[in-house]
């Protein structure tokens, strides 16, 4: 309850978020016992080889797939209007050699004052669900999926901002 409290003194849709939080725990709940369910099922002491095994293909399927786009450097800036005339500007360099692919944000905005401001975290899963989505991947992204997939960011910048930067949401 006092983490529930603490929460929801720290969000600006405490019912929403804590819904989706509750959701999220009561998801895991079930995913758990069902994955006991099936441990005990076929005699396995643990799922970890099946999840060893899951996260080897999905890294092979993924290095396959970036292998499909040819090396090279792709660059891009797409300048966003935020508030009161204020613009930032998002620099993006994707880089293809062979199975890996980075792409860096180095020479996007500083961060700014307007709660626009995105930490590394996020930033990371923005770029690499983009990138998931670029090679049409069959399967969900996973730590397999995401090892020849890098992300950089400088700090300060307004996707790895630092404290005491206002971000957007998160």
């Amino acid at each position: 309850a006092d983490v529930f409290d603490f929460i929801a003194s720290n969000v600006r849709l405490a019912d929403t978020v804590l819904g989706d939080l509750r959701a999220q725990c009561s998801a895991n709940h079930v995913a758990c016992e069902r994955l006991r369910e099936l441990c005990e099922e076929r005699d396995w002491k643990d799922f970890q080889p099946l999840a060893d095994e899951i996260i080897r293909r999905s890294e092979e399927i993924a290095r396959a797939e970036i292998l499909r786009i040819p090396d090279g450097v792709y660059r891009h800036a797409a300048p966003i209007d935020i508030i009161d005339g204020e613009q930032v500007v998002i620099q993006a360099t994707v880089t293809v050699r062979g199975d890996e692919l980075t792409v860096d944000f180095t020479g996007s905005s500083k961060q700014v004052r307007p709660a626009v401001n995105c930490t590394i975290r996020y930033t990371t899963a923005y770029a690499q669900f983009a990138v998931g989505a670029l090679l049409h991947l069959p399967i969900q992204l996973n730590e397999g999926s995401l090892r020849p997939i890098h992300v950089v960011a400088e700090p300060g910048s307004v996707l790895n901002c630092t404290f005491p930067a206002p971000v957007f949401a998160r």
